[in-house]
């Protein structure tokens, strides 16, 4: 990519984050929500000052460890009204995957427009799911986020191999997994990239060994909290739990709720 695409693309970007970031802070949750938003107001704002954790009988994939510890950090940094201050969470991470969306779409395009990237990040923004879990405190916002910056990752390695590109995968994909169970699903797609380069022998063998360890790094929260469950229930039962909950069967798609839709 020339400077001057690389200026374009830049500007491009700052202006999607800038805008859809005020869209979304204009029109933001300012008060409690309910279900699984309130449920995540409720961790931030009061679990911190009570001994009960609110994942208590529900399984370790509900924890979203590293998700937690920043909508606590903004609740405590909005003091004047921590509610809100979770909300923003959202619009924050919201912002970043629109602007990141732009940014693919540039890549990815055969002359790399701006135009085309600019217009796919505005119809991102106003689309009525992602609006909507922008304004409200939801962790899938965040998890968009670090998605769409591991696809941007992923399209770097892919077009100018280099290991320490695998590294700063491997570590996102950790930090993705410690916020949502959601960053198991593209490992796959990460590891038969890397292998097929290590294959052609354009990326060293050692980062196959070394992704796995920052990929942990990454996801030290959530891993902590699977051994401090192994130590009481086992590790095969604190696996299941990180992987599923109680909700396996939802997961797996054999819940009767699900069954009689087929």
């Amino acid at each position: 990519m020339t400077d001057d695409r690389r200026q374009r693309f830049a500007g491009a970007w700052v202006l999607l984050f800038g805008a859809s970031l005020a869209l979304f802070t204009l029109t933001l949750q300012r008060h409690a929500g309910w279900q699984d938003s309130g449920w995540f107001q409720l961790r931030a704002v009061v679990q911190p000052y009570v001994s009960t954790e609110f994942t208590e009988g529900l399984g370790l994939a509900l924890a979203h460890p590293a998700y937690v510890a920043l909508i606590r950090l903004f609740a405590r940094l909005c003091a004047w009204n921590p509610v809100w201050g979770v909300n923003w969470v959202s619009a924050l991470g919201m912002a970043v995957a629109v602007a990141n969306a732009g940014c693919l779409v540039f890549r990815l395009t055969g002359r790399r427009a701006v135009w085309p990237a600019l217009l796919a990040g505005v119809l991102l923004s106003v689309s009525h799911v992602v609006w909507w879990l922008s304004t409200i405190a939801e962790v899938y916002t965040c998890v968009a986020a670090l998605l769409t910056t591991e696809l941007i990752c992923l399209l770097s390695l892919a077009e100018r191999p280099a290991g320490w590109r695998v590294g700063v995968l491997a570590l996102l994909a950790g930090v993705h997994w410690s916020f949502h169970n959601y960053a198991l699903l593209a490992l796959p797609v990460y590891g038969v990239v890397v292998a097929g380069l290590v294959w052609q022998r354009r990326i060293g063998l050692g980062w196959l060994a070394a992704a796995p360890l920052l990929f942990a790094a990454g996801a030290w929260p959530y891993l902590r909290l699977i051994a401090e469950m192994a130590q009481t229930s086992g590790w095969g039962e604190a696996i299941f739990s990180a992987l599923f909950g109680t909700y396996h069967k939802e997961v797996l798609s054999v819940s009767p709720r699900w069954l009689s839709m087929i």
